[in-house]
């Protein structure tokens, strides 16, 4: 009796039918989110055009997202782990979509970064032609005339993904402009994590393969016992660098400015989100840093004086922390050289500013402004995250230290005994130091962000 590896088989006409009773729309619907969840996509390209063929059309989805598949196998895999199910802001949880939309097909062809699979009568073949960047599918699929027309008419009520030029047959999808707005609470299936309370800083702890991402809390503990140490010992000076520095990598930079440019894009809900995450982490590596430091009976003192650098090192030292930000946050090898080389700039523009006698929100301005100036029509041209290499190169200049501070002079102050004019004069100023600088950089990002995607969507407008 033969044995065979596979428990089950799947009949795909019997798949087919789930797809006829969505709708035959719910095939481009499906590619189209597919292409939209990539990270860094900027482009998606659908085009619908009818076949030789009787009854079939040819259909082609096309997007540009710089590592494409990450994972070829998934594209014939069914109940595959999605990483998606555990992102709210994305669509689909058992990766299933795209076999859907293969069950429809009398032959299919999906290229990517990782190489090529074919789907034809004779089977499945994969082989080694792989595009630069991005994944195009192109197959040709059971859709008459009829259904032709009805899925370009359903197309136009799709809700194009914002800061992604999508285009059908040609034609640029228009984003619509929202009658009324509601705020409403979805369950989300979080991806093989327990979340164990929310509230003040508490830590969600991921089951991780690796470092990368690490639980931020008892990480600044760490830290802030080694701080402590290094006070006992004489080996750190009053702005207590030990304990602060491996903090300062562990602030969540790109979430605050993520948030700032949704609120910027009018996504006030999205950006509230995200600033308020970004808040509760930070609130929680204070507290660890604080824990940490007040083991050992060391404070963190507020409105301590920093220390002039030279240049030569403040570019060195921007260097190493922009390249240990792109790691952390998992960023290719091969777009790294990109935001350290522009960090390094960047810091020299900040150096500079302050040099000539600027304050600390006018450098970090400066220094962003160069950088929204200079990455943003890179990130279009060679097709790049811009969330990835414009944030990494900016998020060692937030004020981290300067929370750190607020935080350590409110922890003194609720202690009266402890209570001075200086002290509470020093931690206003920490405080409003670094909101001046945190809105600061977020205006100094957008503003060319923003311009320049304008230009750019005038110009593809103009030419289609």
């Amino acid at each position: 009796m033969a044995t065979r590896k596979n428990w089950f088989d799947v009949d795909r006409a019997g798949l087919g039918k789930i797809l006829d009773r969505k709708g035959v729309e719910f095939a481009v619907f499906e590619l189209a989110q597919n292409c939209w969840d990539e990270p860094g996509v900027t482009r998606v390209s659908i085009a619908l055009t009818d076949a030789e063929d009787r009854g079939y059309a040819l259909l082609s989805v096309e997007d540009d997202a710089p590592e494409g598949f990450k994972d070829l196998r998934h594209a014939y895999t069914l109940f595959a782990e999605s990483a998606k199910k555990a992102n709210p802001e994305q669509r689909g949880r058992f990766n299933l979509g795209e076999k859907l939309v293969l069950s429809r097909c009398k032959w299919a062809v999906i290229t990517t970064t990782k190489g090529t699979v074919r789907f034809d009568v004779n089977g499945r073949r994969e082989n080694g032609t792989r595009t630069e960047a991005g994944t195009t599918f192109t197959a040709l699929i059971r859709m008459n005339k009829e259904e032709q027309a009805h899925v370009a008419a359903e197309i136009r009520k799709l809700i194009p993904q914002a800061g992604i030029v999508t285009t059908f047959n040609g034609t640029r999808l228009e984003p619509w402009t929202p009658m009324q707005e509601l705020e409403a609470s979805l369950p989300t299936e979080i991806e093989d994590v327990w979340v164990v309370g929310m509230a003040a800083g508490s830590v969600v702890f991921l089951e991780l393969a690796g470092w990368a991402q690490a639980v931020r809390e008892p990480a600044a503990v760490l830290a802030g016992i080694l701080g402590a140490l290094a006070v006992r010992y004489q080996l750190s000076s009053s702005l207590r660098l030990v304990a602060v520095c491996p903090c300062m990598i562990l602030v969540p930079g790109p979430h605050v400015l993520n948030g700032m440019m949704d609120l910027a894009a009018v996504r006030v809900p999205l950006g509230v989100s995200r600033l308020l995450y970004a808040g509760l982490v930070m609130l929680a590596i204070a507290a660890g840093l604080l824990l940490g430091l007040g083991l050992l009976g060391v404070s963190l003192p507020a409105g301590a004086p920093g220390r002039t650098v030279p240049l030569w090192l403040d570019m060195i030292a921007a260097g190493v922390a922009v390249a240990a930000f792109s790691i952390f946050f998992s960023m290719p090898w091969r777009m790294m050289g990109w935001p350290v080389a522009v960090g390094m700039l960047a810091h020299a523009l900040r150096w500079w500013t302050l040099a000539v006698g600027g304050d600390a929100a006018t450098g970090a301005f400066v220094a962003c402004l160069g950088v929204g100036l200079t990455l943003t029509p890179v990130a279009h041209r060679r097709h790049m995250p811009f969330a990835a290499i414009g944030f990494a190169s900016v998020v060692s200049m937030m004020p981290g230290v300067f929370l750190f501070r607020m935080a350590s002079g409110l922890l003194q102050l609720a202690n009266n005994s402890h209570t001075t004019l200086d002290l509470l004069g020093a931690t206003i100023a920490d405080g409003m130091t670094a909101v001046t600088i945190i809105l600061a950089m977020s205006f100094g990002v957008i503003v060319p962000k923003i311009a320049i995607d304008r230009l750019t969507d005038s110009a593809t407008q103009s030419k289609s």
